[in-house]
Formats: structure tokens, sequence, C-alpha cells
């Protein structure tokens, strides 16, 4: 529950938030409904803030995170499809020392300028060794810091240690492997002419159905979190969550061209390589103009 600034109390039910005006004596209700815009979502409301501007932010189970809007009497839907906030399940609400909104969520909070429509995400294992936020675990104090807790702690940090420039994370194509034997620059199979990191495609016989790639990333921590996906297109339908080690093996290629994908979850950094695997001459168009000039006589 919360007491506004306005002496009115807003509370939530499992299925709808009133707002009780206590010195008019009146109520207004505000329903559950994801399907209108002005209404709030269809799941419960976790948790009320009064910002020091006088702005009520309600946070959600599921359905997002709301500013009540006393003009239209109605609520501005923020989610992540329309915004850059981190998660849509809200467990708390806070205002940061220097006057951000610190929006938790059950992947980690946000700090959103609300003058600016920014919002800058931080995922808790990033700044933390907690493994999430529990409702109700995030509050500040007034020496600047921001407290969080979890069910294995509770961390503190100063606002301004969240000012750090991450560093480049990156993903690079480390090792090959064709029939299960390694491939190196210039050896006896004169597939790679130069360093695999800076080969965009590869070429091979009809005889080479089995490859392996092996790959790296600049930021050993963010792998070991956030593992790597993949696929190969022209081979697979799907994404696929690399399982531990840094090899992925396609066997029983047909010939064809191809190219493996290796991404970040969040698709923020990628790599890839073209992979052609030649048919035999016999398959070929040159030798089908053969057959037909043979036929022909």
């Amino acid at each position: 529950m919360l007491i506004d600034s306005h002496q009115r109390l807003w509370f939530s039910t499992s299925f709808a938030v009133f707002r009780y005006d206590l010195q008019r004596d009146e109520l207004r209700r505000y329903n559950y409904d994801r399907a209108f815009w002005g209404e709030i979502g269809d799941n419960y409301q976790n948790c009320f803030l009064e910002d020091s501007r006088g702005e009520i932010w309600l946070g959600s189970a599921g359905s997002r995170l709301f500013r009540y809007l006393p003009e239209q009497d109605s609520f501005e839907v923020i989610h992540t499809r329309n915004s850059g906030i981190i998660g849509d399940y809200i467990v708390d609400l806070a205002e940061s020392p220097e006057g951000y909104l610190l929006v938790a969520t059950n992947r980690g909070f946000s700090r959103f300028d609300t003058q600016e429509r920014v919002f800058r995400n931080y995922p808790v294992q990033d700044i933390s060794p907690l493994s999430a936020i529990n409702e109700r675990g995030l509050s500040t104090t007034s020496h600047g810091e921001i407290v969080m807790g979890g069910f294995n702690g509770m961390a503190i940090l100063r606002e301004k240690e969240l000012e750090f420039v991450r560093p480049d994370f990156r993903i690079h194509f480390t090792g090959l492997w064709v029939n299960n034997h390694p491939v190196y620059q210039d050896d006896e199979t004169g597939i790679l002419r130069e360093s695999l990191l800076y080969t965009p495609e590869i070429r091979l016989g009809h005889r080479h159905t089995t490859v392996s790639v092996e790959y790296s990333v600049s930021n050993y921590v963010r792998l070991l979190r956030e593992p790597v996906e993949y696929r190969l297109e022209g081979f697979d339908s799907d994404w696929i969550a690399a399982s531990e080690g840094n090899r992925i093996t396609y066997t029983n290629l047909r010939p064809g061209s191809y190219i493996i994908h290796l991404r970040s979850p969040d698709e923020q950094v990628g790599k890839s390589l073209r992979i052609v695997v030649r048919s035999p001459f016999y398959a070929t168009w040159v030798a089908w103009v053969c057959y037909m000039i043979l036929f022909s006589h």
C-alpha cells in the first residue's frame, strides 16, 4: 500500500487496484485488463512508489511498469517491447539518491531517467554476488547507497559505482576440424589460406561431411553466465544454446552452402562463418552438360 502526498491511499488486490481519497472519502477502482491501454495489465501489483516529483509508479507481477497520468486518470504502460527496461516482472521500486527511478525485476534492475526517458540496465549478477532480487528487496539510504536483498544475502553499493563502462564482448572462431582432423593455416588440406580469425568462408569437398568449429569469447565471466547460442543456416531451424565446452560439431553435411552463426543471448554480439560443401564432379552442372551432349549424340 501507499499513501501519497495528496492523502490518497493506493492498494491492490488479486483483481484490481484501488485509490481511496482519505479526505473526500472517495474510492476509485482500476481493473486489470491487458487489452486496454489505460488499464493495469492482468497481474496484481507488487509495489507502489511516489517519487520526489510527485509521480505515482506501480510495479506488477509480470504485466509491466505503470505511471499514473492524473490528467487522464489512467496509466502509461512501460514494458520491454516499447522501452529499454530490463524486464516486465517488477519486484520493487525505489528512487535513487541521484533522483533516478530504480526498477527491480526478476532479471536485474533498471535505472530510469524519467525526464530523458532513458533506461540503463544492470543484470544483478553483473554488480553483486546475488542470484536475484527478492520482492520488496530494494532500498536506498541517505548516504547514497543502494541496498539489494536476495535469498542468498544482501548487497550494498554506491550509485556512482554504476557508472562503469562495460568492456567489449566479442566472439571469435579459433579452431577448425574436418572429418575429426584439425585444420591449420596453409596445411596440406588447403582449406585455410589465412588464420580462421580472419576467414569469412571455408570451402570443403564432398567427402568432408563432419565439421567442428571452436570459439572463444573476450569476456569469460559473461560466457559462464550466458552461454553462446548458435545456428547453422541451411540446417537448423532454431537457435541452440551451446553446451559445456566451446566446440560445435555437425555431421552428415550434404553438398550446399551453410552459414554458422554465433551470438550472445541478448543478440548484441555475434560472429558468422560461411561453409560451402562442394558437390562431387559427377553431380555438378558441368557434368550434366557433358551428359546431355553425350546422350544427344
